[in-house]
């Protein structure tokens, strides 16, 4: 699973260093299950919203992080 984020960054911030730490603020969205529906639903989720950097001064920046992989654990009865 990947976990969407949406960095608003400070215009003054090179690409590359803009992240959960140095950003504005963050947004963190929905879990999806590939790369590609990080990017689309990161777009539509930015489409309807207000959310919009200030011109010249904010840019947003999308994220997508893998999430910690969960593991199951299995009981197992011993008697038999």
């Amino acid at each position: 699973m990947l976990k969407i984020l949406v960095l608003i960054c400070s215009a003054s911030l090179d690409h590359a260093a803009c992240d959960q730490t140095t950003a504005i603020d963050v947004v963190r969205a929905m879990e999806v299950s590939n790369p590609q529906q990080c990017g689309f639903m990161a777009q539509a989720l930015l489409a309807q919203t207000s959310l919009a950097p200030e011109p010249g001064k904010q840019y947003l920046k999308i994220v997508c992080l893998r999430s910690p992989t969960r593991t199951a654990s299995v009981a197992s009865d011993s008697r038999q």
